[in-house]
């Protein structure tokens, strides 16, 4: 509903599919939205990790600043270098949300030709994360500054790093993987006391598991019984008769 709110979706549809990004942008954070902050932003936010810029802040806000509905979210605003998927805007903090799903960044420095060529600093660089946070040091609201990339944990990682040097100084740098964002939601469910708020969590978990964001858990054995003494394997011995049943001999110590 956002993304058609914004015209990121055409009356007709011909430009949506499972893996549009201002679609999942819009039903993810349009809907967190409705959720108190406690609930729903921050134990998302409470994820993400510190990439480079100043930490003396913490992206998540203390709980003086952590009231259920003083944030606000801005979709697609244009920025001088852009447009940022999302801008958060809490009582101390304004936070640009770069939202990523299986694409490239959509601009980046031309990769040097000589030998050792340094890549251009933070206030020359084309990189489409490096334009958003001069963008956000020129936004003059008195709140600190932060830039937050959300991205699958693949994905993510190396578009962080590749990022991390050209981000403007005054900006701090966040990565958030959509795998932990699920998780999240999953840990705050249980701290859900009204039905409406049960049911927008399990709609954002089931989003994100029809995603592909739901991580690989392998089986865990947990307490292993092992028996004593000495192992034995089976071998098996075969005949040169095919029509011959085959034969297993137990007892061979390893």
């Amino acid at each position: 509903m956002i993304a058609e709110i914004h015209n990121k979706i055409s009356r007709t549809g011909s430009n949506l599919h499972d893996r549009l990004e201002n679609q999942l942008t819009g039903d993810f954070f349009g809907t967190l939205r409705y959720l108190p902050f406690t609930l729903g932003l921050l134990p998302v936010l409470e994820k993400a990790r510190w990439m480079s810029g100043p930490d003396s802040q913490p992206l998540v806000p203390p709980s003086q600043e952590a009231s259920e509905y003083s944030h606000r979210l801005r979709f697609w605003p244009r920025l001088p270098n852009g447009e940022i998927d999302v801008l958060l805007r809490m009582p101390a903090r304004t936070c640009g949300i770069e939202v990523k799903y299986y694409s490239p960044i959509s601009s980046d420095d031309p990769a040097s030709t000589d030998e050792g060529g340094a890549q251009p600093g933070a206030e020359t660089s084309k990189h489409q994360l490096a334009r958003y946070a001069r963008s956000l040091c020129r936004l003059r609201d008195g709140r600190s500054k932060y830039l937050l990339l959300v991205a699958t944990r693949s994905d993510g990682q190396a578009i962080a790093e590749g990022a991390r040097d050209r981000i403007a100084a005054g900006v701090a740098f966040w990565f958030l993987s959509w795998e932990d964002s699920l998780q999240a939601l999953r840990e705050s469910l249980p701290r859900s006391k009204r039905t409406w708020q049960r049911r927008i969590l399990r709609d954002l978990i089931r989003l994100l598991e029809r995603k592909g964001f739901d991580p690989f858990r392998s089986f865990a054995i947990t307490n292993p019984t092992v028996l004593p003494g000495p192992a034995y394997p089976f071998v098996l011995t075969w005949s040169c008769d095919w029509t011959a049943p085959v034969r297993v001999q137990q007892g061979v110590p390893l």
